[in-house]
């Protein structure tokens, strides 16, 4: 029978486990000076080797002459452990296995002295799918341990382990494997299979596979059906599902730049083509996380599998409360598009839904604002004029808040607003852009600052304290620093909330 990839590149000693030196080097250090524990959980995401780990850490215990903590592979217990002939190596899936009768008599086995080898190894997968019994049943075996007898229990879920369990282990985390060491690990087994694989699709295959090294085989296995067929970035596009990246690039700009009727057509051509919809839909929440992502910590990701030349440019012609408003309402129809019969239309709707009614909602593109125009500038005849419009709908105590309490003095300390925005940018660029096209008035020795958003507000509140501290510092006085913004939002609320619990002074009007 044919053996899939992953089974047949299994790893056999640690050297051959990827992306987990801080794991293996741990257990071969235990396994050289004599110090191993009688219980272990290993934690952490599917494929990253919890279990490939775990079998050679049996083979190593137990092994004749291990090769520096690893097994040597060579000797009869090695051979015969790989074998699966040796019964005191048990590996129990718990999936399967998950009740009090099962972990009762794994606990009546283990008190026996082991026939062939010196450590009798119970391997535990899925631990988390356990009973609650079972977790008791098991309890006191982990509290009051048989000599010479090891368990290690593997999960993906830590936060279903109880407590009581975990307090008994000794803990191993395994990473994500990185893309880089994806890449040079399927690059060997690509040659040691005689794939032609390109290393675009390498690439791609990696960041698909999200830190797994088991997927990723998976895929490639997948892709390399046709032995004399060369794998290619379009050939792992087919057969993942996704759509072709120039157009999924293609429709988050025409998006963003409020084109209704190319977006549409855009969608359409993706839709005669067979492709998923709402695995377009996924793929354009990627996108537009990606661009989020870099408008919050100006950093781009290198597990992205869009390109980042791209993603920058996008991300300096929006605002980050656009970014988010595009991204909940893709979020929505995603959610939607799994319980419609036409996700199709559900993704159109959320199409013309951004191109239009957010347009109406005054989510409009990026402006630029010369930070270096004075402080009349900023308070102009529009402004005030908005005020006005707006007047009969703020609460009351923004009665305070007339004309007559702005303060147009050409000597005021807070000409050094470009000054006060330029620290608060190496603090939080988020901040001080909403900061700086945010109008600003002064009453004695209050700023108020008119947030347009209620997201803009909870951002300003959050850094309040840093914009007064700024301000101190460059002013040599202390201001006091309101936000104007209605409270009926909870984004808001949790946002004032949070300024509480940290102490901020702030006051929100």
């Amino acid at each position: 029978m044919h053996k899939v990839l992953y089974r047949k590149w299994r790893p056999k000693t640690f050297e051959d486990i990827v992306g987990q030196n801080h794991i293996t080097s741990t257990l071969k250090n235990e396994i050289i000076h004599k110090k191993i524990s009688h219980a272990y959980m290993f934690t952490g995401s599917r494929g990253t080797g919890k279990t490939s780990c775990a079998k050679i850490f049996a083979k190593a215990v137990n092994c004749i002459s291990p090769q520096n903590g690893s097994p040597c592979l060579v000797c009869r217990i090695c051979v015969d452990i790989e074998n699966a002939k040796i019964l005191d190596i048990s590996e129990i899936d718990a999936a399967s296995n998950n009740g009090v009768e099962n972990i009762r008599s794994i606990r009546e086995e283990s008190g026996y002295v082991a026939s062939v080898v010196k450590y009798k190894v119970y391997i535990i997968d899925e631990f988390h799918m356990l009973s609650s019994g079972a977790f008791n049943a098991l309890l006191k075996t982990l509290e009051e341990p048989v000599e010479n007898v090891i368990f290690i229990l593997a999960t993906t879920e830590f936060h279903k382990i109880p407590k009581t369990i975990v307090s008994r282990c000794q803990i191993l985390n395994f990473n994500k494997i990185s893309v880089p060491d994806l890449i040079s690990k399927l690059k060997f087994i690509s040659t040691q299979e005689n794939f032609e694989v390109t290393d675009e699709a390498l690439e791609l295959i990696s960041k698909l596979s999200d830190g797994s090294l088991r997927d990723s085989l998976s895929l490639l296995e997948q892709c390399s059906v046709e032995k004399n067929e060369k794998i290619d970035i379009k050939k792992v596009n087919l057969i993942s599902g996704l759509s072709d990246f120039s157009l999924v690039e293609r429709l988050s700009m025409s998006i963003i730049n409020k084109n209704t009727i190319e977006s549409l057509e855009i969608l359409d051509n993706i839709y005669k083509n067979s492709k998923n919809i709402t695995k377009l839909c996924e793929e354009l929440l990627g996108y537009f996380r990606e661009i989020y992502r870099f408008q919050a910590i100006n950093k781009t990701n290198d597990s992205n599998i869009y390109n980042n030349e791209n993603i920058i440019k996008i991300s300096k012609s929006l605002e980050l409360t656009q970014t988010l408003e595009y991204f909940d309402i893709l979020k929505n129809c995603y959610i939607q598009m799994n319980k419609s019969n036409s996700p199709k239309h559900e993704l159109e709707l959320a199409i013309i839904k951004i191109c239009t009614i957010c347009t109406e909602n005054n989510i409009i593109p990026k402006k630029t604002v010369n930070t270096q125009q004075s402080q009349n500038n900023i308070i102009n005849t529009e402004n005030n004029k908005n005020n006005k419009n707006n007047k009969n709908n703020k609460n009351n105590k923004n009665n305070e808040l007339n004309t007559e309490h702005i303060v147009n003095n050409k000597n005021n300390d807070l000409n050094s607003w470009p000054e006060v925005i330029k620290k608060l940018d190496e603090i939080s660029k988020s901040a001080s852009t909403i900061l700086e096209n945010s109008n600003k008035f002064i009453k004695n020795n209050t700023i108020f600052i008119e947030a347009s958003t209620s997201f803009d507000a909870g951002i300003l509140t959050k850094n309040s304290k840093k914009i007064s501290e700024i301000l101190s510092k460059i002013t040599n006085k202390n201001y006091t620093i309101k936000i104007l913004e209605n409270l009926n939002n909870n984004l808001l609320d949790d946002f004032i909330k949070d300024a509480q619990k940290s102490g901020l002074k702030t006051e929100i009007i």
